[in-house]
């Protein structure tokens, strides 16, 4: 890889002969271990019959985080090998999927993201979860051979 500098385009060896995935095709979605769900909460201050405030807390949905999924960033990445497990894998894949089309469920990743990459040229806040993501993988990938 050479000129990997900030608003330039890396330049990657890629393969030019066709070879078929060792595993006829089967690929296996790999497990983020470092994935966690939790609730989603938010607190309203509302008045008490006898005078005063109370806070009330309540679920308004999840949120999952970890080192491949962040869904309040509209992040989600995937580890996909040619075999179940990553120490006997031959090939292996990092995909990162993008917003599908705007929604209110995800205004924040279009506004934080798309719009900022499409009207700015700007370095979006995915990028820097993905690369940190991949940055992870290729380690792991590479302590397992």
């Amino acid at each position: 890889m050479v000129n990997n500098s900030v608003g330039s385009s890396p330049n990657f060896k890629l393969r030019t002969e066709y070879k078929p995935n060792p595993n006829q095709g089967k690929v296996y979605l790999q497990p983020d271990p470092t994935l966690k769900i939790t609730d989603k909460i938010i607190s309203t201050t509302i008045p008490k019959a006898n005078g005063g405030y109370e806070t009330q807390q309540h679920k308004t949905g999840e949120i999952a985080k970890g080192l491949l999924t962040n869904s309040e960033a509209g992040y989600n990445s995937y580890f996909v090998t040619d075999n179940p497990s990553v120490k006997n894998s031959k090939e292996t894949y990092f995909v990162t999927r993008g917003s599908d089309g705007m929604s209110v469920e995800n205004l924040n990743d279009w506004v934080n993201n798309n719009a900022n990459f499409t009207l700015f040229n700007a370095y979006i806040p995915q990028a820097k979860l993905a690369e940190k993501a991949m940055e992870v993988v290729c380690e792991e990938t590479v302590t397992n051979f």
